[in-house]
C-alpha cells in the first residue's frame, strides 16, 4: 500500500540533473518518463506543437520526433499538432508504447492516441461507449501493460476519466474510490475527475469537489491544494 503523503522535491540534492531544451525551439516542455525515456513537446509556430522524446541520454542533442517525424513537425501522421504524454518502457522501434493528443487541420479539440512501436501504428483514443454525450478532448496520459489511463471532456462535463484496455480494445471508466492524499478532503460530491498516471495496478487520479471548473480554480486559488486520489485496481 502507497503512503498517502506527499514530498517536496529538493533539485540542489540531484546533482546530475539536465536542462532538455530543443534547439531552434524558444519552448520545450517534458510530459512524461518511464525508465529513461522522457516525453515532451515544442513550440512550432501558430501555437501548435511538436511530440518529442529524450531515448536513454539526459541531453537536449538526443532529441528525437516522436512518435513519427513529419514534414510539418508535428510529428503525429495526418496532424498539425501533438504531444506526448506517457512512455512506456523498451525502445520507441520495439515494445514501448506511447500515448497523447493531436490535432488536425481546422478542428477545434484534441484527439487522444495511443502508438504501438513494434507495429509502428497509432490507435486514436474515443472513449464513446462511457458516455451518451459528444466527446469533445480526448487526452490519453499514461500506459502501463495493457491499460492507457486518461480523461475526455464532454460539452456537459469537464473531466471524465477513462481507461482503455490494448488488447481488448475496449474502455471502462475509473471507479471513484480509494485514497486520496488529503485526509481532510475524502471522496465526496466529486463533479469530474482525471487519471494522469498507471502503475501495475495503480491509478492516480486528480478530481475537483465541486460542480464547475471555475469554481475549482477560485477554490485553489484561495487554498493551493489538489486533491489526488490513488486507485488500487484488481487484476
Amino acid at each position: 500500500m502507497l503512503s498517502a503523503e506527499a514530498y517536496a522535491l529538493d533539485l540542489s540534492l540531484a546533482p546530475d540533473d539536465a536542462t532538455l531544451q530543443y534547439e531552434g525551439s524558444s519552448v520545450t516542455t517534458i510530459t512524461g518518463i518511464r525508465d529513461r525515456n522522457i516525453t515532451g513537446d515544442y513550440l512550432i509556430g501558430g501555437g501548435n506543437t511538436g511530440g518529442l522524446l529524450y531515448d536513454n541520454v539526459l541531453s537536449s542533442s538526443a532529441a528525437s520526433p516522436y512518435p513519427v517525424a513529419t514534414a510539418n513537425q508535428s510529428n503525429y501522421p495526418g496532424s498539425v499538432a501533438s504531444t506526448p504524454y506517457g512512455p512506456s518502457f523498451g525502445s520507441p522501434s520495439g515494445i514501448m508504447r506511447g500515448v497523447g493528443s493531436f490535432k488536425v487541420a481546422g478542428a477545434t479539440y484534441d484527439q487522444g492516441y495511443l502508438w504501438d512501436g513494434a507495429t509502428a501504428l497509432g490507435t486514436t483514443l474515443v472513449p464513446s461507449s462511457q458516455t451518451t454525450d459528444p466527446i469533445l478532448f480526448t487526452i490519453a496520459h499514461s500506459n502501463f501493460g495493457n491499460q492507457v489511463v486518461g480523461n475526455y471532456d464532454t460539452a456537459f462535463i469537464e473531466g471524465n476519466s477513462f481507461i482503455y484496455d490494448f488488447v481488448t480494445q475496449t474502455y471502462s471508466s475509473v471507479p471513484l474510490n480509494g485514497t486520496s492524499f488529503d485526509s481532510n478532503n475524502q471522496i465526496s460530491d466529486v463533479a469530474s475527475n482525471t487519471a494522469y498516471g498507471v502503475y501495475n495496478k495503480v491509478i492516480l487520479e486528480k478530481y475537483p469537489l465541486h460542480r464547475s471548473r471555475k469554481a475549482w480554480f477560485e477554490h485553489i486559488k484561495k487554498k493551493p491544494q489538489a486533491h489526488v486520489l490513488v486507485q488500487y485496481l484488481a487484476r
